[in-house]
């Protein structure tokens, strides 16, 4: 092998170079380009035309440059495609589409019974696809990529540890999108793309290693390390719920709903038993603590604080920068203890990471598939997208 690379190796390299330039820093002339790069002019030009044949690069005309002739501007093409990023979550399929910079083009929220047979799960999957796609109004060939955020860790055709919800056969899954669309497929666990969205958003960009804790119906978390996320050996790093509470009680074989997501599921919070409960009965006991109610104290404040000896267990292994909390439990319990929850990482960390609460919406695994579909369609070969 070539250790300097084909010809064909080198342009395609060059191309992506001068693409990723004007997708992050916009509009530029050839000359610009060839500064900024390091390439020559004649490359520059040669790349660029290729570039506006394909459509990936748009001309905009004179440049307003006052000296000389005046240079073209180009500009990366972002209608050239678009992605679907999609969140799954315990009722509602939430689903966005984007042109190629991330630029929100049209959503679709479907509920959906969690309890329903796999054949109705990806229909509704589906239909929530379709109907983002139908808000952007444009063909479904420029579809490239979907990218679907699933409860529990997806390997091979199944999703596994989602013990909440309806199983269903990715591979049925991908022919039926397949049937519509020429877009490549990414079916990846949720809260690994809810700790993406946050990186990539205005607070989590600030950081490189960054701990998301996601707590509702289900708990988990995951793990952005040097800037990228951790997935660990089977992508299952951040299955916080197999933390074990207490040696005596380690059960004599596997199971699926682990001793801390045991402690720490929606019925403990709600004082109610296990698997039931939602972020709104745990509103009503935080507005019962707020009233004085002892029961409601003493059951949140041992909730908190078991909540917090797992993000000090995280923590002190990956040493983040920051953590951050989502899920509607989480957020509510937040509301009154994240002060709580700061104090109890100081105390027991050398180097305690500032714990805050997310502000994305419960929208950051839309947001993360969104990402993640934008990555994969970057490093497509161009002659292939």
């Amino acid at each position: 092998m070539n250790a300097f690379g084909t010809p064909e190796s080198i342009g395609e390299s060059n191309k992506k170079l001068i693409l990723n330039r004007l997708r992050t820093q916009g509009a530029m002339s050839r000359a610009d380009l060839s500064r900024a790069i390091g390439m020559s002019f004649t490359a520059i030009s040669s790349n660029v035309r290729n570039l506006l044949d394909r459509n990936y690069i748009r001309s905009l005309g004179a440049g307003a440059n006052s000296v000389g002739r005046k240079s073209t501007l180009l500009s990366f093409n972002a209608e050239r495609g678009y992605v679907i990023g999609v969140d799954v979550g315990r009722t509602t399929i939430r689903c966005m589409a984007a042109d190629l910079l991330g630029r929100a083009v049209g959503e679709e929220s479907l509920a959906h019974n969690p309890s329903a047979d796999g054949g109705t799960m990806i229909d509704r999957l589906v239909a929530a696809v379709d109907g983002a796609v139908a808000r952007t109004k444009v063909r479904k060939s420029r579809v490239l990529c979907v990218c679907i955020g699933v409860p529990g860790v997806p390997r091979d055709n199944c999703v596994y540890l989602a013990p909440y919800f309806t199983d269903f056969s990715l591979t049925a899954l991908r022919a039926r999108l397949a049937r519509k669309y020429a877009a490549e497929v990414i079916v990846e666990n949720g809260v690994n793309l809810g700790a993406i969205g946050e990186h990539l958003s205005r607070t989590g960009s600030r950081y490189d290693d960054l701990a998301y804790f996601s707590y509702g119906i289900g708990l988990g978390s995951a793990l952005i390390l040097g800037g990228a996320l951790h997935p660990g050996f089977r992508n299952a790093a951040g299955e916080i719920g197999f933390m074990q509470l207490d040696p005596a009680a380690l059960p004599r074989r596997f199971n699926e709903i682990g001793p801390l997501e045991n402690a720490l599921s929606p019925g403990r919070p709600a004082g109610r038993r296990r698997g039931r409960g939602s972020a709104r009965d745990v509103q009503a006991l935080l507005d019962a603590y707020r009233a004085g109610d002892g029961r409601a104290r003493g059951l949140l404040e041992t909730v908190s604080r078991d909540f917090a000896m797992a993000m000090i267990n995280v923590c002190a292994v990956v040493n983040p920068q920051a953590v951050i909390v989502s899920g509607g439990i989480g957020k509510a319990l937040g509301e009154e203890f994240l002060p709580a929850w700061n104090a109890h990482l100081a105390r027991g960390l050398p180097f305690p990471p500032e714990v805050m609460l997310s502000d994305l919406d419960g929208r950051e695994t839309m947001l993360g598939a969104v990402g993640t579909a934008l990555n994969r369609v970057e490093a497509m070969p161009i002659d292939s997208r």
